[in-house]
């Protein structure tokens, strides 16, 4: 079995409803004893700053989760055996979602200014802040 973890952060912007994919985590899996697997993700960071001009909250706040296991059959082909989430919205539950995350974090990996996403996995720009102070 296959097992992904996708960590999700809501960017900190009243005038934006956008998302930035965190981090992706991912390994292969066999149950030993019983239905018990412990899996550890990677590490994520969110940053905070406020907008000096503003005063307003910027950044990124930490919203959760979304996790994938799946199963490859005798002819190669994957199979979904389940997908939970602790992130309220139907927005969550849209089967193109996780294909459009695992494209936004293959291409963008590096840097999380190119893994901005809206609710339907499309990559959108950055939002711009001239001057922040971190808090």
């Amino acid at each position: 079995m296959y097992i992904e973890l996708f960590a999700i952060a809501k960017e900190r912007d009243e005038n934006r409803n956008n998302y930035i994919l965190l981090g992706v985590s991912k390994g292969d899996f066999v149950f030993s004893n019983g239905d018990t697997f412990v899996f550890k993700s990677n590490p994520v960071e969110a940053e905070a700053y406020t907008q000096v001009d503003t005063a307003q909250p910027r950044g990124e706040e930490y919203t959760g989760y979304i996790l994938q296991i799946t199963m490859k059959d005798k002819k190669n082909q994957t199979h979904i055996i389940e997908t939970k989430t602790n992130i309220a919205g139907k927005w969550v539950e849209n089967p193109v979602l996780l294909p459009k995350l695992r494209d936004l974090w293959e291409r963008g990996a590096s840097s999380k200014r190119c893994r901005h996403f809206n609710k339907n996995g499309e990559q959108v720009d950055v939002p711009r802040v001239e001057h922040f102070r971190r808090t």
